[in-house]
């Protein structure tokens, strides 16, 4: 089974939840999931948070993010790029890709990480059309 990690960058806590269910009806498993409370402003991450981010990053065979990101995106897009087995960054505009000033250097220098532009609701079937050479497929006897 496909190992994937969504990161919220840029979500509600209902838009994330949309999305990664719906890959996870691809048969797809969610190396972590963020609680609605993680969403509300007054959230403080403590270091076993940080933790089990890392081990979902460290978990996963497929990283997603949307951009524009913040600061702990680009943690998890540096994480996953020394974990992960493929890089998945979705943006609504290709400027998100062609700018390389130090905010945004991971999005465009990062070699072997796809870009792709898109709706985030079209993430799913994206992934559904391009990523399932990563599914174990179980061998018939």
């Amino acid at each position: 089974m496909l190992k994937f990690y969504l990161s919220p960058s840029g979500m509600n806590f209902f838009e994330y939840t949309n999305i990664y269910r719906n890959i996870e009806n691809l048969g797809w498993e969610n190396t972590f999931i963020w609680s609605q409370k993680n969403f509300q402003s007054t959230f403080i991450p403590s270091s076993s948070f940080a933790e089990n981010i890392a081990t979902g990053i460290s978990r996963a065979d497929l990283f997603c993010a949307f951009l524009p990101g913040t600061m702990n995106t680009q943690m998890e897009i540096g994480l996953a790029y020394a974990w992960c087995r493929e890089i998945v960054l979705s943006a609504p505009d290709s400027c998100y890709f062609e700018d390389p000033t130090a905010e945004s250097c991971l999005y465009v220098e990062l070699p072997e990480v796809t870009r792709f532009t898109c709706p985030r609701a079209d993430l799913p079937a994206y992934l559904k059309d391009n990523y399932l050479y990563l599914v174990d497929i179980p061998v018939s006897v």
